[in-house]
């Protein structure tokens, strides 16, 4: 059995009428308790006023108590009545000899007295008469005071469930009432779809929670608007690149089946085929690796590298010795095989479009703020204006590099920014010193030495 509200509505329609009870419940105990004091107060009064003039009487007349007072009573120490008021001529005295001896001064009491029909209020005192010490004893009757808590306590039980209902009412309206744009806004936000992200919600004239709502929705779709369009120009620049090599691999694989009993041509098309395969494989790795990046999943394993020997070995590895000079070494934490698939694809970006040289540049950071940064410089064209906004983007290529013969994919770069922020490490991209041509910084963490990690010079 669910005992919680499925809907806000009737979640806080519930707590106000919880809190309601609780209020009204507290209220009507404290009024009831306020009413019960005045009540007997009242009473109480009556009873002091009484007593004080009754006092004096007895005091001067012996005893003697006036005709007009409903009950009252001069008792000795012994329980003896000396006199006592008309009306309740003949009564015994109504306290008993331990009662009289333990009055010492103004006492009261609740007790049953005959002549006032029941549950009574007596005020008993100490008096003087003559030499004689005697106690007086006035007293009034509780009926009254008992009916009126009674209509009272009728009162509060009657119309609390009431009050406590239309409370609940209220608070049911309240709470649809303050929820309905809600509603519109999400019966809005619903009619979108993903063939519809230009729609927003109306936030016109609205200044209050409900406008922040709106405007925070708006945003979350805009944001989810430039994904999507992201992601389209991802998978639309992913076919043209994936197009290309899978009609060529097709067409070489079709010659020479059409020409079975040329060795040379079916050997140059396997050929063919076999590097149009290759750059498939190195495709989808890249696709991969990018893919593994923007879900956070792209593993690292952080050790001390020193990148001037790391740069060295990837160019001696790509057979660019002479092309590609290194300059400086530095100690950096980072993993090692994310750093040479780093070094792999800047020195070939570089060396594609280097004219005559490639100058990798390590420099030490001066402190943990600045860490160590690896510069990959060439004397090509540099990065085109229109380019360097987004170097670092996916398929980011200018229009003149789209040929094949240039052998890139447009994915270098993005993959060496995401395996970068992957590891901590910082990237950037300009124009400039010291060869004139593009320039690609990476500042990487330092190496460290203060955990006892040998680091060599």
């Amino acid at each position: 059995m669910r005992l919680v509200p499925r809907s806000l509505q009737s979640r806080l329609a519930v707590l106000f009428t919880l809190a309601s009870a609780f209020l009204i419940v507290v209220l009507g105990a404290g009024l009831y308790l306020v009413l019960d004091r005045a009540l007997l107060g009242a009473i109480d009064q009556g009873l002091q006023s009484r007593s004080d003039d009754l006092a004096v009487f007895a005091t001067e007349d012996q005893g003697e108590l006036p005709d007009t007072d409903p009950f009252a009573q001069v008792i000795t120490a012994d329980g003896r009545v000396v006199d006592q008021a008309p009306s309740n001529s003949g009564e015994a005295a109504v306290l008993s000899v331990d009662q009289l001896g333990n009055i010492e001064g103004e006492t009261w009491l609740e007790t049953d007295v005959r002549v006032l029909g029941g549950p009574s209020r007596l005020l008993a005192r100490p008096v003087r008469v003559g030499t004689v010490p005697m106690t007086l004893v006035v007293g009034s009757s509780l009926d009254s005071y008992d009916r009126a808590r009674e209509r009272l306590a009728l009162v509060l039980v009657v119309t609390s469930p009431i009050v406590i209902g239309a409370l609940a009412g209220a608070g049911w309206l309240l709470s649809g009432a303050a929820l309905r744009p809600v509603r519109r806004l999400t019966q809005q936000a619903d009619e979108i779809t993903v063939n519809e992200l230009g729609r927003r919600l109306p936030t016109e004239g609205t200044t209050d929670e409900i406008g922040d709502l709106a405007r925070t929705l708006n945003a979350m779709l805009d944001r989810i608007e430039s994904s999507v369009a992201h992601e389209r120009r991802f998978v639309d620049d992913a076919s043209h690149e994936l197009r290309t090599p899978i009609s060529i691999l097709r067409g070489e694989l079709e010659l020479a089946l059409a020409r079975p009993g040329d060795e040379a041509e079916v050997i140059a098309g396997l050929r063919s085929a076999l590097d149009e395969a290759v750059r498939l494989g190195r495709l989808a790795e890249d696709l991969l690796t990018l893919a593994r990046a923007r879900t956070g999943q792209l593993g690292t394993r952080p050790a001390p590298v020193d990148l001037g020997l790391a740069a060295e070995r990837v160019a001696s590895m790509m057979g660019r010795d002479q092309l590609i000079r290194v300059e400086g070494s530095a100690m950096v934490w980072a993993d090692p095989d994310r750093v040479d698939q780093i070094l792999v694809n800047l020195l070939g970006n570089a060396a594609r479009y280097a004219e005559s040289q490639v100058v990798v540049t390590v420099t030490r950071g001066d402190d943990d703020q600045a860490g160590p940064t690896l510069a990959v410089a060439d004397d090509g064209p540099g990065f085109a204006p229109s380019i360097l906004p987004i170097t670092f983007g996916r398929f980011a290529r200018a229009d003149s590099a789209r040929g094949r013969e240039t052998g890139g994919t447009g994915l270098g770069l993005a993959i060496t920014a995401a395996l970068a922020r992957a590891q901590g490490a910082t990237v950037e991209a300009g124009n400039g010193p010291p060869l004139g041509g593009a320039v690609v910084r990476v500042g990487f963490r330092p190496a460290p030495v203060e955990r006892g990690v040998a680091v060599p010079n």
